[in-house]
């Protein structure tokens, strides 16, 4: 399997676990963190290709967090 599919359906699994709430274009993520115990929360913008978490910006693509949100407005992963 190519690696950026490999890295998407890794990124939707941790994505499914996620709940996402809409805002404009955009949306936000909370997700529990098993590290610390609590939860982390991510502003996505969609149209900007970006996250809070950094990742999405550092690796050029889509981070778990955007792929919940995308999921959350009806795209399949």
């Amino acid at each position: 399997m190519p690696d950026g599919l490999k890295l998407f359906k890794e990124r939707s699994a941790s994505a499914a676990r996620r709940e996402a709430v809409l805002v404009g274009n955009g949306g936000f993520v909370s997700s529990y963190c098993r590290s610390t115990g609590g939860y982390i929360d991510n502003s996505v913008n969609i149209p900007d290709k970006k996250c809070s978490c950094g990742k999405w910006t550092l690796y050029k693509f889509p981070c778990a967090c955007a792929i919940a949100v995308a999921m959350k407005q009806g795209f399949a992963p």
